[in-house]
């Protein structure tokens, strides 16, 4: 049922009360048609805000798979070094094992072979696959040569 001057006679209102109402009326009625308006020109923009909206989530799960990308490369060159450093540590072990054997095969005592190994090129030296020393010969007569003061017996 609609308000109008028509409706508020038969309610037997009489004229200025009738136009107040009407105009009080008419300014609610105004007020609401602002906030339509305002609400169906939000709601036009409403699937452009959407479309960044979904932009946005996907940059953020992009984001986080790299965030976690970056922490898995991270680690894997911590554990990449870590091998590296373990690597080192037993190559350098076989070495100074093999280097250890020959200079006791050369007649060197073994008192002085830990001193010895602090000198000498260790790491310089080249093992072969069966963890022997490349040039074993060539060194051998090197570290009786060298060494011979540190030989019990006679050296060969």
């Amino acid at each position: 049922m609609a308000l109008t001057r028509k409706f508020l006679k038969a309610l037997e209102i009489e004229g200025d009360k009738a136009e107040q109402i009407i105009e009080a009326h008419t300014e609610t009625i105004d007020g609401l048609k602002a906030s339509l308006d305002t609400a169906q020109a939000d709601a036009s923009k409403l699937p452009e805000i959407q479309k960044q909206l979904e932009a946005a989530q996907v940059e953020l799960e992009a984001v986080k798979k790299d965030s976690y990308k970056v922490k898995y490369e991270a680690i894997k060159e911590d554990f990449d070094a870590y091998k590296a450093e373990q690597a080192k540590k037993e190559s350098r072990a076989a070495k100074e094992t093999a280097y250890r054997a020959l200079l006791k095969a050369a007649g060197v005592s073994d008192k002085h072979i830990g001193s010895i190994l602090k000198v000498s090129d260790v790491d310089g030296v080249e093992l072969t696959d069966k963890g022997e020393i490349k040039g074993a010969d060539k060194l051998s007569a090197s570290i009786k040569e060298e060494w011979a003061d540190f030989c019990w017996g006679k050296i060969a």
